[in-house]
């Protein structure tokens, strides 16, 4: 796979300290340029030893090259601290490469009495490497003095292992249960290391910013166990769930132990899905879940990552966030039509985490600066619905409208707690998809997308659509397939944000060609029906990549 993408983006800001006065004024435009190589090599393997017991494989290896190419423009004006313009113009040129590898096996096996009756595991194995050098040459305009070159080296590893077991057991003919333990173990070891060139030595040589110099190793277990009950009663049907897990982590900043993350976090997850269907195709269902989701290691790090005009740092004291889920739906299906169906939804979070963009005077920097932080923003809830309704006629057309509209309220505390602030936000989303089958042989799909504005924590952004296209033909009956498809046509692809922070103003425009084409030609020798084993195969080879 080779592609190359092109991004545009210009900005404006203002900082005001605290006392609400004016600190700096900014302005910019960059541009960036990158071209990706990818390939991969994979072998999958099914094999039915019996009637009762299958097993599989997959395997692969996943290499990829990077080129990179940066110019940024920025003028600031600071009022304050050291006050005066400064102007500049940086160009940058990075290289990478990368190199996965991933492995699977699952085994799965029925009993005689009942192919319900089944226990399947699995385990899977995933490897990567990545390293990059990027390159900046920054040049002012007036202050020569602040000149810099410098060089960015970055190498990530890491190394995972997990495995599950299932087993369900029917102990009725309208009843079920399913029971099931899992585990993993992930490893990671990262460096960051900033070279700055030391233009008074002679001769010039670069040297370790040892205040940006980041060297991680991670360590991270999760086991979890879940069961569930599953009973019909002619057409209706009640599933009861509770999942427990427990997440390890063991986070160590080598060159700052200060900064290091060692947490054990247990969480209960349960579950209640209730579903009714009636003769004349009436679907009805009625759920609720619950979920916690935990900070991760580098949110809960006290370390400062330096960059060249901000910093970025974690929160020790954030906590997990409870969302309680609440759904009802309805879907009618019709013999001729299609279908029709609504989804309404209610989530209820706690302790929400977000990501706050501020500012602050900092010693580093000797001025007011942005920084950005996760904090748990408070309470906050999004309601809404779904609905969706499907054509079909004489399977050669068929449309779909797919339309989310919801509320969306938060609460929070900003700097301290006689400041808080709200949130309201009117959201909604549609999208068409459009597909009809033309003298038997030509399929076409059309996709139109459209989002509304959205706001988050002082954060704006502007609406958004796309356009896509496919075309597909398949001949010489069934034997070879050619495809054309054409994504976001008309380019509109462009992403918008404002910030609204009492201290910081800040707007920016990015917009990056998302108009692409891809094009295809399949051959098929042998018989047709082994097509979908390959296509299982290819459904474990990408299970072993997310993995």
């Amino acid at each position: 796979n080779y592609n190359v993408w092109e991004n545009t983006t210009q900005y404006s800001s203002t900082t005001l300290d605290n006392d609400s006065i004016v600190s700096s004024l900014e302005e910019g435009e960059s541009k960036s340029k990158s071209q990706n190589i990818r390939g991969g090599f994979f072998f999958n393997g099914h094999y039915e030893i019996d009637t009762l017991n299958s097993i599989g494989w997959w395997s692969g290896i996943h290499p990829g090259w990077s080129k990179n190419e940066g110019y940024n423009y920025d003028s600031r004006t600071e009022l304050i601290h050291s006050p005066g313009l400064y102007v500049y113009e940086e160009n940058e040129n990075s290289n990478g490469n990368n190199l996965g590898a991933w492995a699977g096996f699952w085994y799965e096996h029925n009993f005689k009495n009942d192919k319900r009756h089944k226990i399947d595991a699995n385990i899977s194995f995933n490897n990567w490497n990545n390293q990059n050098v990027t390159k900046f040459l920054r040049d002012y305009y007036f202050q020569d003095y602040l000149d810099k070159d410098r060089k960015d080296f970055t190498n990530s590893k890491y190394i995972g292992l997990d495995g599950e077991v299932n087993y369900t057991i029917p102990y009725h003919k309208n009843g079920q249960i399913e029971v099931g333990v899992s585990g993993g173990y992930n490893r990671s070891k990262s460096l960051a290391q900033i070279d700055t060139l030391d233009k008074h030595s002679d001769p010039q040589e670069f040297v370790i910013d040892s205040l940006r110099l980041k060297q991680v190793l991670n360590n991270e277990a999760e086991f979890s166990a879940y069961a569930t009950l599953e009973h019909s009663f002619g057409n209706f049907t009640m599933k009861f769930g509770l999942r427990g897990e427990l997440e390890l982590i063991d986070y160590n900043i080598l060159n700052s132990p200060k900064d290091n993350v060692d947490r054990c976090e247990p969480a209960l997850f349960p579950s209640v899905h209730l579903s009714y269907h009636t003769k004349n195709m009436h679907n009805f269902t009625l759920s609720y879940t619950r979920r916690i989701q935990h900070p991760d290691h580098a949110e809960l790090s006290t370390f400062i990552d330096y960059y060249e005009d901000s910093y970025s740092t974690g929160n020790p004291d954030l906590e997990h966030t409870t969302t309680n889920t609440l759904e009802a739906g309805w879907t009618k299906f019709f013999r001729k039509f299609g279908s029709v169906g609504v989804n309404l939804y209610y989530k209820d979070n706690k302790n929400e985490i977000s990501t706050l963009t501020d500012v602050a005077y900092n010693d580093y920097f000797h001025r007011y600066v942005t920084f950005t932080q996760p904090i748990n923003s408070g309470h906050s809830y999004r309601t809404g619905g779904d609905f969706n309704v499907t054509f079909r006629h004489k399977g050669f057309l068929s449309i779909r409208f797919y339309g989310n509209l919801y509320y969306y309220n938060a609460k929070f505390n900003f700097r301290t707690e006689d400041n808080p602030q709200k949130v309201e936000n009117f959201n909604y989303s549609f999208r068409l998809n459009f597909w009809t089958k033309l003298w038997k042989v030509l399929e076409i799909n059309l996709s139109a997308n459209y989002r509304s504005e959205s706001v988050t924590l002082f954060t704006t952004t502007k609406p958004g659509c796309s356009i896509d296209l496919g075309l597909r033909a398949d001949i010489w009956k069934n034997h070879i397939s050619l495809h054309i498809n054409v994504n976001d046509i008309f380019n509109w692809n462009k992403t918008s944000t404002k910030n609204s922070n009492p201290y910081y103003f800040s707007s920016s425009t990015s917009k990056f060609n998302s108009r692409f084409i891809s094009a295809g030609i399949t051959f098929r020798f042998g018989k047709m029906e082994l097509e979908h084993q390959a296509n299982q195969g290819a459904g474990m080879q990408s299970q072993g990549q997310m993995n």
